[in-house]
């Protein structure tokens, strides 16, 4: 046989070798999958009238936007409950507060493009979604401003978007509403997709009583689970945006990824239950407390994150959907074979 043959078919053979054994997990066909996400603009609806005393514009409220403008009226903004006779007072003085309007104004010229490009990477997150979890139902996606309350907002049918909350890290009104610089760095708009498919993927699969993380453990898994799926679901955002880290504080857990797990299993923190030590891995914060400085703060996130991907890559017949069905942590760490190696 010719001998220029015989090397080429070994190259051949060794780089589908190299092509399959690389294969991206999340890079699925989802040309046929159906998932068209629409924006309604409630803000736009809520504050085109400057006054509500006859009650006839919250009552078209109400026809229009039925629950969630119930969820926005008493829990999100804290106007008052819905059906409460007097409520035209409490919105007639949010309507008429002046830092209210001059944020919702400058939400409106921010996205004054209707949010076309949000709409069609919530679109394609969706198909994702979809892919894995064909019964998984798209939401309705409203977006609203609550005077910087909430970034996200779910119920069962409905996406809710907190546009005041992404104006970026420039707006001059952040600093002033008292937000930390590591939180202001967040408040941009390449954060809207992510934080909410996060949020959706959160309610959808983690909101049962017996999700409920009872250790350090638990949680970190269970937010390894989330990050996961924000992995397969959003396939083309930067790890950065999921997790809400810099370059830099990423690049910082790679080179110090044994240090973080020594500092966990060291100190004996993976089956504590303590909320106070619990909470010091997963809220935001300048850094993590406990570790260097030069930490990112939910380095628990990270980690989990990090013995999620082992445990996937070391057991590849195991589906996505299995993977959230696993209420066991410990067996997931297990036979995830995670041991980061000494830098």
């Amino acid at each position: 046989m010719n001998k220029d043959f015989i090397y080429s078919l070994l190259i051949m053979i060794f780089v589908s070798g190299f092509t399959s054994c690389n294969k991206n997990r999340f890079d699925v066909d989802i040309s046929g999958i159906e998932a068209r996400v629409k924006i309604r603009r409630m803000e736009k609806d809520f504050f085109s009238s400057d006054n509500m005393e006859t009650g006839k514009k919250h009552q078209e409220m109400m026809l229009q936007y039925g629950i969630f403008y119930k969820r926005y009226l008493e829990n999100i903004t804290g106007i008052g409950l819905v059906n409460d006779p007097a409520i035209s007072y409490g919105l007639n003085a949010f309507l008429g507060d002046q830092y209210i309007r001059e944020i919702y104004l400058d939400a409106e010229k921010k996205f004054s493009d209707n949010l076309e490009g949000e709409c069609k990477e919530l679109s394609e997150a969706f198909k994702y979604s979809k892919y894995y979890f064909p019964a998984m139902v798209v939401p309705e996606v409203v977006t609203f401003v609550s005077g910087f309350q909430y970034s996200v907002a779910v119920t069962d049918s409905v996406l809710g978007l907190g546009l005041d909350m992404y104006l970026g890290s420039d707006y001059k009104n952040y600093p002033k509403a008292g937000f930390p610089l590591y939180k202001i760095a967040q408040l941009k708009r390449e954060f809207i997709v992510p934080d909410a498919m996060k949020s959706w993927l959160m309610t959808e699969f983690f909101s049962s009583e017996n999700q409920n993380p009872k250790n350090l453990l638990d949680q970190m898994i269970q937010n390894g689970k989330v990050m996961y799926l924000l992995d397969a679901v959003l396939p083309k955002i930067n790890d950065t945006l999921k997790i809400g880290f810099t370059l830099a504080q990423i690049t910082w857990c790679q080179k110090n990824e044994f240090n973080i797990w020594a500092h966990l299993v060291d100190n004996q923190l993976l089956f504590n239950t303590d909320p106070t030590i619990i909470n010091k891995f997963f809220n935001e914060a300048p850094f993590t407390s406990g570790l260097p400085k030069e930490s990112p703060p939910k380095t628990g996130v990270w980690a989990g994150w990090q013995i999620v991907k082992s445990f996937m890559e070391n057991n590849p017949d195991v589906s996505i959907p299995e993977l959230i069905k696993i209420q066991n942590p410990q067996d997931i760490l297990t036979k995830s074979k995670y041991k980061p190696r000494k830098g």
